[in-house]
């Protein structure tokens, strides 16, 4: 009962603040130029107001989003080496029904490359489909187990109507699934209520990764340790053959930690002119700024790899870098190229052979680690940090205009408006939540907030949970 009264709630209040936005809006406009909409004739207006549109779609992100897209997992890592033993225990775990795996350990240990990897060698078990999706697991507000029941309903049917009642949505949530056979993936998942609700029918295997263990009933566990000093020698090897004079006194400093390894390894392959003994010699000292026992935590071998190397770029690199934390999940190259002040995307790129920001392929997205995002925290002042988080309002203010504007259009352009807002959800909410911040304050971020309203008022009806429509207003 009090479901369907919050849904009525939620109906009236996007219908009564439509019609207020859109005589907002056509005011607001005439307010903010008043000598040009005197001047301008009725055709001139239509123009001018095309020219906004098609300025916007120009500005935001690639719309030629596809269903394939969401969801696709990153590429199988170039570089592997070792879990000889875990890969036994999950291609095991495979025939059993249901097929549950939870592997946890520290972050940046080689979760969910090993999780990746897995997909290939499960072929045979689950042939065609794999999603995989980030659970935010250390950000301070993940999404519900029933946030992610919606989103994998609406890529498989992206104008299915979505029941508010949860009980309704588990069950539709399991047809969805029950058509198709694969692997679901929950990356960084927070506790047992993010993976509970969310088991798959027994035609997929469902696999997740936690920095704690979770654990949940018929599951196979797995606590993954750091990386045996022989495997962390070849995984060295791998990423930097020239390495290997010094590999006995560099592998220890990273503790068998895949993305100290891996940083650390991209770092000396660039700078692969360098005598191994130098580069040992510059990474012990930056390894002892955190502290001069030798044992030491995991955690001092990935800070003294990300300190080396964010201390060897370029400063213009560095500064794009600092600024990705301000995406609060995966984002484009166009859309870092404006928010962060990279026009050909010549940082973005360096950045990815240094090994400090992912790249999905499959989807062509990159995403930056959390131990990236906990190092760079400090350093990003709040001056640049207020300039990027405003150019990333206006980023995807243009981008929920361009998903409002193919929605408004029906049919295959509807499809395309969908599929872009449920891709960049989450940046999405982040502008939001930014102009929601200073539209107090600030002029541009007022106008910023009503826009947001305006075009998200018939996408939020479809896409999130009542309540969340209720409080995006």
């Amino acid at each position: 009962m009090t479901t369907t009264i919050i849904l009525i709630i939620a109906i009236v209040l996007l219908a009564w603040l439509a019609k207020v936005m859109m005589k907002g809006s056509s005011s607001g406009k005439k307010e903010a130029s008043p000598d040009s909409v005197k001047s301008a004739s009725p055709p001139e207006k239509d123009k001018k107001a095309s020219s906004v549109i098609k300025k916007a779609i120009s500005m935001s992100s690639d719309i030629g989003v596809k269903s394939t897209d969401l969801f696709r997992p990153p590429s199988e890592p170039e570089f592997f080496a070792g879990r000889k033993d875990e890969m036994k225990k999950i291609m095991a775990s495979a025939s059993a029904r249901p097929a549950i795996v939870g592997i946890s350990g520290f972050s940046g240990v080689g979760k969910t490359c090993l999780a990746i990897t897995m997909i290939g060698k499960l072929s045979s078990h689950f042939p065609k489909n794999c999603l995989f999706v980030d659970m935010q697991g250390e950000s301070p507000n993940p999404p519900s187990a029933e946030d992610i029941m919606r989103r994998i309903i609406l890529k498989f049917h992206p104008t299915q109507a979505i029941p508010s009642d949860n009980k309704k949505l588990a069950k539709l949530y399991r047809a969805a699934l029950k058509a198709h056979k694969g692997i679901l993936i929950l990356d960084d998942v927070s506790n047992a209520d993010q993976v509970k609700p969310l088991v798959p029918p027994s035609s997929w295997m469902l696999m997740f990764t936690s920095t704690k263990p979770v654990l949940i009933p018929k599951m196979t566990a797995i606590d993954l340790e750091p990386l045996e000093i022989l495997d962390a020698h070849t995984l060295l090897n791998q990423l930097a053959p020239e390495i290997s004079p010094s590999i006995k006194e560099i592998a220890p400093i990273c503790k068998g930690v895949s993305l100290a390894l891996e940083v650390i390894g991209r770092l000396f392959a660039i700078n692969s002119t360098m005598a191994p003994d130098y580069f040992f010699k510059k990474f012990s000292e930056e390894r002892k700024r955190f502290g001069e026992d030798e044992k030491g935590n995991l955690i001092d071998g990935v800070r003294a790899s990300i300190s080396l190397s964010y201390k060897m770029l370029p400063d213009n690199t560095a500064a794009v870098l600092r600024k990705l934390i301000v995406f609060p999940g995966s984002f484009t190259a166009n859309a870092v190229s404006f928010i962060c002040e990279d026009p050909k995307n010549l940082s973005l790129t360096g950045l990815e052979k240094f090994g400090l920001v992912q790249y999905n392929l499959n989807n062509n997205r990159y995403y930056l680690h959390s131990q990236l995002k906990s190092f760079l925290k400090p350093l990003l002042t709040p001056g640049d940090r207020g300039i990027a988080e405003r150019r990333l309002a206006t980023e995807f203010m243009n981008v929920l205009e361009s998903a409002h504007y193919h929605v408004d259009k029906e049919g295959k352009e509807a499809l395309k408006g969908l599929r872009l807002f449920d891709m960049e959800l989450e940046n999405i909410k982040a502008g939001m939540e930014w102009s929601r911040k200073f539209c107090t304050q600030d002029k541009e971020a007022a106008q910023m907030c009503s826009a947001y309203t305006e075009h998200a008022a018939t996408l939020i009806s479809k896409r999130l949970s009542p309540t969340e429509c209720i409080t995006w207003f």
